[in-house]
């Protein structure tokens, strides 16, 4: 039995939009790769201290490895593009 309910969580990633449901302890490090399926996030260390999972959002720096996805629920400016992505495009 799963005593955890999902939240519903809107976002824009890389310039498009999407809405899920999701556990609220999803980090957005997880949300990328795992439901979003955008592997251009790596996962290092876990701890925010390699700087593999480094996100940019809204211009700042993020380590998804240790942020909360649903904090970045509703956000009309909340693009996140991955990091990896920047340095080559």
């Amino acid at each position: 039995m799963n005593l955890i309910e999902s939240v519903a969580v809107r976002l824009r990633v890389n310039g498009t939009n999407y809405g899920l449901r999701l556990d609220p302890r999803t980090t957005l490090l997880n949300l990328l790769r795992e439901k979003l399926d955008l592997p251009g996030t790596k996962k290092g260390c876990d701890h925010g201290q390699c700087g593999a999972c480094t996100v940019i959002i809204d211009g700042r720096r993020i380590n998804s490895c240790l942020a909360l996805a649903v904090i970045y629920d509703g956000s009309d400016q909340g693009s996140v593009i991955s990091a990896t992505r920047c340095a080559t495009a």
